[in-house]
């Protein structure tokens, strides 16, 4: 449980210092802790594997909420606002799609729609490439605000969650289950 809390914490503190960043104007250093977060968040859900009590999730989705919804809308809020004031709305609407798509996660525990992670590596991987400009950050913020708005269900890998050892344990198994062995 320590671990895990701590793991949160990172997240959580890294996204902080991402919007600090964010709201000094130092774009580089912001998207730079902006993909930490990231890494970050890989650790804190392999931490969590098969140990998550309702605390730690939702303390999880708060630090994604600030690493990955409140830091990328306070990053785009010049750009969009160089091309038209009205495009600010567009912040808000990705902020909104973010908790909507973090709260979804947490009530049914399934993935559907665009993880709020994604936008730690798109955001700043069009920012360091120069591709970084206020149509294409207005369009990238509509597009994942759909997309994490929506509930669009991602197929998962073939990786089954166990390998069934004997016959009891393949009658036991969830419908549709292909053992490793038979693939």
């Amino acid at each position: 449980m320590k671990q895990i809390q701590a793991t949160t914490a990172a997240v959580m503190s890294i996204g902080f210092l991402a919007v600090l960043l964010a709201a000094s104007k130092d774009a580089n250093a912001a998207y730079v802790i902006l993909v930490a977060a990231v890494v970050h968040t890989a650790e804190e859900l392999w931490a969590w594997k098969n140990k998550r009590d309702e605390f730690s999730n939702r303390l999880g989705s708060m630090g994604a909420l600030v690493a990955f919804g409140v830091a990328p809308s306070l990053f785009v809020l010049d750009t969009l606002l160089a091309l038209n004031a009205f495009l600010l709305v567009l912040p808000l609407l990705y902020l909104i799609a973010a908790a909507i798509s973090l709260t979804r996660y947490d009530l049914t525990r399934r993935l559907a729609g665009l993880p709020v992670t994604v936008n730690g590596f798109v955001l700043p991987a069009l920012y360091l490439t120069g591709i970084y400009d206020a149509f294409v950050v207005a369009g990238w913020m509509l597009l994942a605000s759909a997309l994490m708005a929506f509930d669009i269900s991602f197929r998962r890998s073939r990786q089954p969650e166990y390998e069934v050892r004997n016959a009891e344990e393949k009658k036991s198994a969830p419908e549709g289950f292909v053992p490793l062995s038979e693939w």
